[in-house]
Order: structure tokens, then C-alpha cells, then sequence
């Protein structure tokens, strides 16, 4: 009997305990905990989905969409109106973030984005991607008549003329990538692969600046210089 009453007393503090917790919580922050519960039940759908593939089931991704949908929309309805005082804003549920956390775990799952009615530029690191890709493609450039340029890049300088040498921020970030996520190289070109700044006679300090430090690589993106 008395073992019965410490049981039942445990359960009763645990429970308080949980309670008090969960009450501490702002209408907000449990929103963003319901839409996190989404994002994350997504992304365990699309990875099943690869998993029955892989095993020759058949995957039902578009079912992993409805219910995404569903949750964000049941979300909006909890959490978006008077009585909880929250808005889209403060949850992250405007179109553009729940469209973003979808696309990211579509490329995560390694779906295209156009099968499910998105483009890359849903992705919410699209700008910060662009603004990498650009720079390294920038520096391919080295037709320019200065010297000092030229051999900056990685260029041989004669008589005036500078003749394109190995680019060091293009093979840093595709190699990096080709080796973070070697499951991705079947949907792009990428010819860096295994290059390090001693192989490829590049600077140490310039090469690790290169270094990519996003959550994984956009294909659409890396496809054009990481195939040069």
C-alpha cells in the first residue's frame, strides 16, 4: 500500500512539474513549438519516404505535404487570432517561412523542388548562397591586363596576357561540399573533388576562408562553377 502512494505521489509531482512548465510558456513560444513539431514530422516523412524507396515500397510524399499543410494551417487557426494575441510574424507561419522550412527538408530529402510546386527561391539561404557562388565565380574572371590581379587568381602572367590558372574559392567551396555531402554528387558535376589547398597549390588561409558552413549544398547552384 504504501509502495501504491509513493507511485501515485511521484506521478502527481512529475505531472505538477510539467504543468508549472508548460504554463511558463508564452502564447508565442508555444506556437513555435506546435509549428516545430510540424517541420520535424515532415522531415520524418520525406526520409521514410526514401527509406520504402530504397527498400522497393512505394512512397506516398505527397501525403507527407497534405499533412505539413495541415499542420500549419491548424497552427494558424490555434494560435493566429484574438484570443491568443500571435501573428503569423512572431510564429514564423507566413507563407514565406512555412514554404522555406518545406523546401529546405525537400532538398534535404534530395526531391526537386519543382515536383512539389517550389522553386529555389523559397529557400531562405538562397541570398547568402548566391552572394558565396558569386564571389568564387567572380574571381574566374582574370582576363583583366593587371599583373597583380592575375597572379592573385591563381593566374600565369606573360608578355602582357593572363592565362587563367586554378581558382582557389571555386575549389574550396565545391570541394568542401563534394565532401560534406557525398550523397549529393549524383545531382550535379562536381570536378573538385578530393582537391585541398596543398594539391592544388593554393594559399591555406584563402582556402579555409572559402569554406562553406550551410546546413547543405544547393544543387541548382553548384552545378555551373563546381563543373568547371
Amino acid at each position: 500500500m504504501k509502495r501504491s502512494l509513493l507511485i501515485i505521489a511521484l506521478a502527481l509531482a512529475f505531472s505538477f512539474t510539467a504543468t508549472q512548465a508548460d504554463a511558463a510558456l508564452t502564447n508565442i513560444q508555444k506556437c513555435n513549438v506546435f509549428r516545430a513539431k510540424t517541420e520535424m514530422n515532415f522531415s520524418k516523412c520525406m526520409k521514410i519516404a526514401n527509406l520504402l524507396e530504397a527498400k522497393g515500397k512505394t512512397a506516398d510524399r505527397a501525403k507527407c505535404v497534405t499533412k505539413y499543410d495541415d499542420g500549419i494551417a491548424k497552427a494558424k487557426t490555434k494560435f493566429v487570432n484574438d484570443k491568443m494575441g500571435v501573428t503569423e510574424a512572431d510564429c514564423s507561419l507566413d507563407q514565406s517561412s512555412t514554404d522555406g522550412a518545406k523546401a529546405l527538408d525537400i532538398v534535404s530529402a534530395g526531391q526537386e523542388l519543382a515536383n512539389f510546386d517550389l522553386s529555389t527561391g523559397t529557400l531562405p539561404m538562397l541570398d547568402d548562397i548566391q552572394s558565396l557562388i558569386d564571389e568564387a565565380v567572380g574571381n574566374v574572371d582574370i582576363t583583366s591586363d593587371n599583373q597583380t590581379v592575375c597572379e592573385d587568381a591563381n593566374g600565369t602572367w606573360e608578355s602582357g596576357t593572363c592565362t587563367a590558372g586554378y581558382n582557389c574559392a571555386v575549389g574550396a567551396l565545391c570541394s568542401a561540399w563534394a565532401e560534406e555531402y557525398p550523397d549529393q554528387l549524383q545531382y550535379y558535376t562536381n570536378n573538385y573533388i578530393g582537391h585541398t589547398a596543398a594539391s592544388s597549390g593554393c594559399p591555406v588561409a584563402a582556402w579555409e576562408s572559402m569554406q562553406p558552413d550551410f546546413d547543405f549544398p544547393l544543387i541548382e547552384f553548384l552545378t555551373p562553377p563546381c563543373s568547371m
